[in-house]
């Protein structure tokens, strides 16, 4: 007598066994979908975990055989960490864990439970080998200001997040004058860093966030920019305004195998286009191309410059019916001036 045994029949345990070793995501996703049964033991949040506990085997490895501390990790520890990334929803795009936790959201460190500061701490520091040292001179926040908000050890560019601007994340981070609720000297071990708002975490790993005001020819704004303009459409862009080779994050739709130290050194990426409007009309007078208030500009866009500077660029068509044409008319090149702590 013969019967035949389908792969959902099998032991749930077996099943268990057979993700926990898939090889990538995508196997995993695509191992979801063959029955109602599988996709809702794929879902199980202690399967997920052990995929991802297998997954980053390699890389943990490669950071256990760190001259740094914080990257020995104990069992504990390094299944808490998956199970923080776990729980961000994302699908990993690499199997080294440092590369897969880069387009974790900062509002899934700010809000998840970690278990405890070891933790937590172990998942701030996920960063640091991505990191761009300068080891005699701190890095100025913002870069090239003679009046500097703060200084920092190290930083870590990272590209535009799902629904977010491109990110910095700072590591030891000391402030240079008084900021709001913090004095000159304050310590931050994290300080992570968009466009338009900073999250710190001070020297007990409590975050606190702020607003980040910025400054050019004595006009201070904030990144909606309504100080200066209004607009009748705007397009979020955050895309890179040209391809530079870094050590990029691979795409959601990739997967790589590369461990970080097989990578590219670390470099600054690609200045990034942040917002294009249009139909707009000034607000204040602007000394950097003679512009008025009131005058009219078909588009103003915003972009990142080297050197953490923010241009702003007030632009008309060029000539009658060529599609796509602007001329520039006049621009501010906005610096970190505050944050506005909350």
């Amino acid at each position: 007598m013969h019967t035949t045994t389908t792969f959902s029949s099998l032991p749930t345990e077996i099943l268990c066994h057979v993700y926990r070793n898939v090889s990538t995501p995508t196997d995993y996703a695509n191992l979801m979908q063959t029955s109602s049964f599988l996709n809702a033991i794929g879902l199980a949040p202690y399967v997920r975990n052990k995929f991802l506990e297998q997954l980053f085997v390699p890389s943990r490895r490669q950071l256990l055989k760190s001259p740094q501390p914080h990257d020995h990790w104990s069992d504990v520890t390094y299944a808490s960490i998956c199970t923080f990334i776990a729980a961000s929803g994302l699908r990993p795009s690499s199997s080294d864990i440092r590369v897969a936790a880069q387009p974790i959201p900062t509002s899934h460190f700010i809000n998840y439970p970690f278990p405890n500061a070891t933790v937590k701490r172990a998942a701030l520091d996920l960063f640091r080998s991505t990191t761009l040292h300068q080891r005699s001179v701190p890095i100025a926040i913002p870069a090239l200001s003679s009046s500097p908000i703060a200084e920092a050890e190290s930083v870590a560019y990272q590209e535009s997040l799902p629904g977010e601007t491109p990110r910095r994340v700072y590591y030891d981070v000391t402030l240079c004058k008084d900021a709001g609720k913090f004095a000159k000297g304050s310590h931050f071990h994290y300080v992570f860093v968009h466009v338009d708002c900073v999250v710190a975490f001070d020297d007990e790993l409590e975050p606190h966030t702020g607003g980040i005001m910025y400054k050019d020819e004595s006009i201070m704004s904030a990144p909606t920019w309504e100080e200066l303009f209004n607009s009748e459409t705007c397009e979020i862009n955050n895309v890179p305004i040209e391809s530079t080779p870094t050590a990029a994050v691979p795409t959601a739709t990739t997967f790589s195998t590369t461990l970080v130290e097989d990578m590219m050194s670390p470099t600054r990426p690609a200045p990034y286009l942040l917002r294009t409007y249009t139909g707009c009309t000034l607000r204040t007078d602007i000394r950097k191309g003679g512009l008025r208030t009131g005058r009219s500009f078909a588009h103003v866009f915003v972009y990142e410059q080297e050197d953490d500077f923010l241009c702003v660029e007030f632009c008309d068509k060029k000539g009658e019916g060529e599609e796509g044409l602007v001329e520039p008319k006049g621009y501010l090149m906005f610096a970190i001036y505050d944050v506005m702590w909350q």
